[in-house]
């Protein structure tokens, strides 16, 4: 499930949940075999983050089976979460896929899509922008930067953006036909928070 620290207590959010500035968020699951997992967001406005893996963290998949997993993981002993900078964007989708072997649309997202950072999410893809092929940079919004348990940001190397980035529209509808009919062997969750 996909939880909040709230006053040092992880809560779990369910559809439709309200998330406020400061919210640290993490993800638990376990699976029974080996499975690539990948986890984006989305707010109302159509900026978009990838939230795991991250590569500048060093994360990588498949994840192990039969053993559970708080995403994204611990560094040098300190726990790790999402952090969510400011309100404004409206809605938030977390978008949740697994499967067993990597999966060609969630690899693809990741090459264009940029990740939550430490330096406060001021990466953003504006997707009304890279339809016309720009990259849009915005700074402190939404769920986009990594802090520790204190809920100060995590060090770590800044994530490049992609010079190019294909016509992709919004990702929500980009990922719709996994919603609506996901191939055997693939799970997907889409969760609806409100910010």
């Amino acid at each position: 499930g996909l939880f909040a620290m709230r006053d040092g207590e992880p809560v779990e959010l369910s559809e439709g949940d309200p998330v406020e500035v400061g919210d640290r968020l993490f993800l638990r699951l376990q699976g029974d075999e080996p499975f690539h997992l990948y986890v984006f967001d989305e707010d109302d406005t159509g900026k978009c983050f990838t939230l795991f893996p991250l590569t500048a963290q060093g994360d990588a998949n498949p994840l192990g089976a039969g053993v559970p997993h708080e995403l994204p993981r611990a560094r040098g002993g300190e726990r790790l979460y999402w952090k969510v900078d400011t309100t404004g964007g409206g809605g938030e989708t977390i978008f949740v896929l697994a499967s067993r072997g990597p999966l060609e649309l969630a690899e693809a997202l990741r090459r264009v899509i940029p990740e939550a950072s430490a330096e406060g999410g001021v990466r953003l893809l504006d997707l009304e922008d890279a339809e016309r092929g720009s990259l849009a940079v915005a700074l402190h919004r939404g769920i986009g930067s990594l802090a520790t348990g204190d809920g100060t940001a995590e060090p770590q190397g800044a994530s490049a953006a992609p010079p190019d980035l294909p016509d992709i529209g919004r990702l929500a509808d980009a990922l719709a036909p996994l919603g609506e009919r996901a191939p055997p062997g693939v799970f997907f969750r889409a969760i609806r928070l409100a910010n």
